[in-house]
């Protein structure tokens, strides 16, 4: 059968370590590249380029290992006080050890060039990536500032974060990159980086700081949350890139774990450090945070809703039921007692006139004590008791 024309992502891998075991490279440097010829690398092709140097694949010769070799631009390592100051600081840089950071492995110069030496990462750079959700975007923006947060814990500076310098290995891990403009924290005296994710204090020649470093991860996470915004707003993620890119240093995350933490919240739907919700929204967060016991709570609602309908119909039934019966109590002793103080005293004699009288004002008092605020039944109580005085006037 025939050959596929394009391996699968993990023989490419295991092809390139062969490559790198038998002493070849991919391909051959470009003409201009440096004259590397006693050193411990063999230049191969270019890898990408950015303001401060050139990155090509490389191959370390004493371990016959794939690595990544960046040569600064002459502007940088031809200055004599750049050079010193490299030196010192690489040593530095090579002591970070940490799995979201790629390994320095070697740093020096060759004639006037100088470079770095570090872990090769086959994969893409999140310059090349395609995010397809802000929690994709998030959770790459968490991993890189853990990965800073511990550099600065080392008291180093990156100063040049930006998509070239993030890559995503083969694996979907995040790694940062290209430790060459690093400094110690406090140290960076000039306006080193590019330009579109340098702070706005840098730019105006003040020196590079935590907040610096958080600036630029801020700018890299607004690039390419961008088109996600754009297709689907984000109130909550907007406010984290505004904090994180504010112009005034003081106002920005205070570290990098600072900012992972508010990534974290975000993406576990609780409320942020850089938009406090009021009510309605903290509500809203614990609904996403908890969909089961909202839609329980919801139920429970609902139900007490609907028992408040039934007992206040109840309530209302029994009220009206109630008020027709003080109705029917009103017009029946009315009417016992226009038939009682009647004037035809020839029809009934006094001993039984009044003897039914004093049980309908026994009626008529039961119905008070029942209904004590209604007025037509205490009115009906005192006719009747002016009727039993009259008919005992007359019967004397």
């Amino acid at each position: 059968s025939a050959m596929p024309t394009e391996l699968p992502a993990s023989l490419r891998r295991l092809a390139a370590e062969l490559d790198a075991l038998g002493g070849t490279l991919p391909d051959h440097p470009p003409e201009n590249a440096p004259d590397f010829r006693g050193t411990d690398f063999e230049l191969g092709r270019e890898l990408g380029r950015g303001g401060m140097g050139i990155v090509y694949l490389a191959r370390q010769i004493s371990l016959a290992r794939p690595v990544a070799v960046k040569v600064l631009l002459p502007v940088f390592s031809r200055s004599e006080t750049f050079r010193a100051r490299f030196a010192d600081e690489s040593r530095l840089v090579a002591r970070l050890h940490h799995p979201g950071i790629v390994d320095v492995y070697a740093a020096g110069s060759c004639g006037r060039d100088c470079y770095f030496a570090m872990e090769y990462v086959e994969g893409a750079t999140v310059r090349d990536h395609v995010f397809k959700t802000l929690e994709d975007v998030a959770s790459l923006g968490i991993c890189a500032a853990e990965a800073l947060a511990y550099a600065h814990g080392c008291g180093i500076l990156h100063r040049d974060i930006k998509p070239a310098n993030i890559l995503i290995n083969a694996e979907g891990h995040v790694k940062i990159g290209d430790f060459g403009l690093a400094c110690f924290a406090g140290h960076a005296t000039d306006a080193a980086g590019t330009r579109a994710y340098m702070a706005p204090e840098l730019l105006r020649g003040e020196n590079a700081s935590v907040q610096t470093d958080v600036y630029a991860l801020g700018a890299t996470l607004r690039e390419e949350a961008r088109p996600l915004l754009e297709l689907h707003p984000n109130a909550d993620f907007t406010a984290i890139l505004s904090k994180a890119t504010h112009p005034d240093p003081a106002r920005r995350y205070r570290s990098m774990s600072d900012l992972a933490d508010e990534l974290d919240r975000w993406l576990r739907h609780e409320p942020l450090e850089a938009r406090p919700p009021g009510w309605p929204h903290r509500l809203a967060l614990w609904t996403r945070r908890n969909p089961s016991a909202a839609l329980g709570a919801l139920a429970a609602a609902l139900l007490a809703i609907g028992l408040f309908a039934a007992l206040l119909a109840g309530y209302l039934r029994t009220r009206s039921a109630l008020a027709q019966v003080e109705h029917e109590a009103v017009h029946t002793s009315e009417a016992l007692v226009a038939a009682l103080t009647a004037t035809d005293e020839e029809r009934l004699i006094a001993d039984k006139r009044i003897a039914k009288l004093k049980r309908a004002k026994k009626t008529l008092e039961q119905l008070q004590a029942r209904f004590p605020d209604n007025k037509e039944i205490a009115q009906a109580v005192a006719r009747l008791v002016r009727a039993l005085e009259f008919t005992a006037r007359r019967r004397r």
